[in-house]
């Protein structure tokens, strides 16, 4: 699970900086052509992107950070749903799953109990 998780982490920070970068440069490029043309002081431009640029690198660390915590709920979620099943493996009939964050893992706890209430019935009869 971590190979995916790191291999998730790095596409994602890869994508977002690169989609960042380009967006920056192309705009910087194309209103620093402006400002020249309509002769415009470019320090304000500069000033401008130099604001941006730290923003921009205030936000990316936050969003790594909610992408992490994000990605490490998934992974809670999946091993909570993985000791669920391998209990109703074990026909412990009366296991219960409780999704904290994601409500598709609710969803597929409530289609695992109709099977196993048909499973528990079905070992009643043959007993």
């Amino acid at each position: 699970m971590k190979k995916i998780k790191e291999k998730l982490l790095t596409r994602f920070a890869f994508i977002l900086g690169g989609a960042l970068f380009i967006t920056l440069l192309a705009s910087y490029m194309l209103l620093k052509s402006f400002f020249i043309e309509q002769n415009i002081a470019v320090e304000l431009l500069n000033a401008l992107y130099i604001r941006l640029l730290l923003f921009t690198l205030v936000l990316l660390p936050l969003a790594f950070y909610l992408y992490k915590k994000t990605v490490d709920k998934l992974q809670d979620e999946i091993l909570s749903f993985q000791n669920y099943i391998d209990k109703i493996d074990q026909k412990d009939y009366e296991a219960t799953f409780k999704a904290k964050y994601f409500q598709e893992f609710l969803l597929l706890s409530v289609s695992f109990k109709n099977i196993i209430k048909r499973l528990h019935n079905k070992d009643k009869k043959k007993k």
